[in-house]
């Protein structure tokens, strides 16, 4: 009878539009994390993509919290989680696998076979100092820097899960879209603002890298660029999806039809356009040529996802035509250095090598992997003369970078992971007649996001990584029909 009860109330609220003041008291204590959740998203890029160890530890402790507070709700309101655990099982179990992995590569005493050479060395050198302690070696070369790089993990893995919880509902997810596109733009505006008024300035620092270029709060360019990427799909998703309307009949004059299009056009799809232009024009001075190309395919993505969704397409079809015309005329405002830069391959043969060599030195070790976290230590021992006064702290390759550290095998296993998601998603959506905007914004981000890592390392930056897994965590929620029981 209270399981019952408690089922009842969570279908109740599932449409109640009452933000923050819910029929039910687990609900609305769940609005109050979101806002939480929203306003912690919005922190991240702040301190330079929250790309410092100080930061990594300040978002554990907030997402950690959350996600405390939301599973300590559902244990004492006896409330069944928005998603079941067992939905989630294959994916979480996956994850546990990694993690564990990752904990196992630090771990000292293992056998000898599976401990870095790199211990062996290490042994030999001390044996000639007087009271050196003995050497207990791990698969890890850094098992220190493994465990932080595990913690990041986890913080991401922790948005995630509160995405995918919080999100199933209907309001929720609206606001999160809405959200997550005006915090991109905020920072878009700022990267723009920042660049006309005070360029040799980020934050309260000098700005040392990408002069002339818009990285907003981020150090690097490629970074901000695929961040904006989300942005620009999520916002160019909530614009086709203000066209996706009940409308008026079809038997209806076809004057007052387009009479009625044209007044959901101004009063919902033209405000959202604001946001749209700005996160483009800051994309494009960023001067990132696989920032711009993958922002492309993002665009691309979502538009072939909604002219397919059966619903409005001759509308989407225009809409979608307006965009690619537009988006040329924005190009040829003011993507005049990104357009250049296209045209040149500096830099790209040395990524490639990198990338090349970061491959072979992964062949090394194929099963355990140097440990997680360690790239920037051991890839010097393995870089060309050519890049002996270079230092590189990132393969720009997260693929091969992860190979170098996991090994292949759990390398898979996390890309597996990654894969899941999406084949779920889209078999979800498939079963729909009407695609929610958050599920194809997030298979449109993903396309961006995960071609953009093949040649930098932009999710690798918290404020990317954790911003996407969170828009793949609504999308994955929301995928899923609103008959749908999913708290079963």
């Amino acid at each position: 009878m209270k399981a019952a009860t408690a089922m009842r109330a969570v279908r109740a609220n599932r449409d109640d539009p009452r933000f923050l003041r819910r029929a039910d008291g687990v609900e609305s204590l769940n609005d109050l994390i979101f806002v939480v959740f929203l306003v912690t998203l919005a922190w991240l890029p702040l301190a330079f993509g929250s790309n410092r160890p100080i930061a990594w530890a300040t978002n554990a402790i907030l997402f950690g919290s959350m996600l405390a507070v939301i599973e300590l709700g559902f244990l004492l309101g006896d409330r069944p989680r928005p998603v079941a655990l067992r939905r989630l099982g294959w994916a979480l179990g996956v994850f546990a696998a990694v993690a564990g992995w990752i904990v196992v590569q630090t771990l000292p005493g293992l056998p000898l076979s599976w401990r870095s050479d790199f211990w062996q060395i290490a042994a030999d050198v001390l044996t000639s100092v007087p009271g050196a302690p003995p050497v207990h070696g791990s698969i890890s070369t850094t098992p220190d820097a493994g465990l932080v790089a595990l913690l990041r993990l986890a913080t991401t893995a922790a948005a995630f899960y509160l995405a995918v919880q919080l999100c199933r509902d209907g309001l929720r997810a609206r606001l999160f879209a809405l959200g997550l596109v005006g915090i991109i733009a905020v920072y878009a505006l700022y990267g723009i603002i920042q660049l006309i008024a005070f360029p040799e300035q980020l934050l309260w620092g000098p700005k040392f890298a990408y002069p002339g270029a818009v990285t907003s709060t981020f150090i690097n360019r490629n970074s901000f660029a695929t961040y904006a990427n989300v942005g620009l799909v999520v916002a160019l998703a909530l614009v086709f999806d203000s066209l996706q309307g009940d409308g008026v009949s079809r038997h209806l004059p076809f004057a007052l039809r387009l009479s009625e299009l044209m007044a959901r056009v101004v009063r919902q799809a033209l405000p959202l356009m604001v946001p749209l232009l700005v996160i483009a024009i800051a994309l494009l001075w960023t001067l990132s040529r696989a920032g711009l190309l993958c922002g492309i395919f993002g665009v691309v993505t979502l538009i072939a996802l909604y002219g397919v969704s059966g619903r409005r397409s001759v509308a989407h079809g225009i809409a979608g035509l307006l965009v690619a015309l537009g988006f040329v005329a924005l190009v040829l405002a003011y993507g005049e250095g990104t357009v250049e830069r296209v045209d040149t391959a500096d830099g790209l043969d040395t990524r490639l090598s990198v990338a090349l060599q970061t491959l072979e030195a992964a062949r090394d070790v194929p099963v355990t992997g140097f440990g997680y976290g360690s790239f920037a230590d051991v890839y010097p021992v393995y870089r060309s003369d050519r890049f002996l006064n270079s230092f590189w702290t990132k393969a720009h390759d997260t693929y091969v970078e992860l190979a170098f550290e996991l090994g292949f095998p759990a390398t898979l296993a996390l890309l597996a992971l990654g894969a899941g998601v999406l084949v779920v998603m889209m078999r979800n959506i498939a079963r729909r007649e009407r695609r929610p905007l958050l599920s194809l914004a997030a298979l449109a981000a993903s396309v961006a996001a995960l071609t953009h890592s093949l040649v930098d390392f932009s999710l690798q930056i918290q404020a990317v990584g954790v911003t996407f897994w969170a828009l793949l965590g609504a999308g994955l929620t929301q995928s899923w029909s609103r008959r749908i029981d999913t708290s079963r």
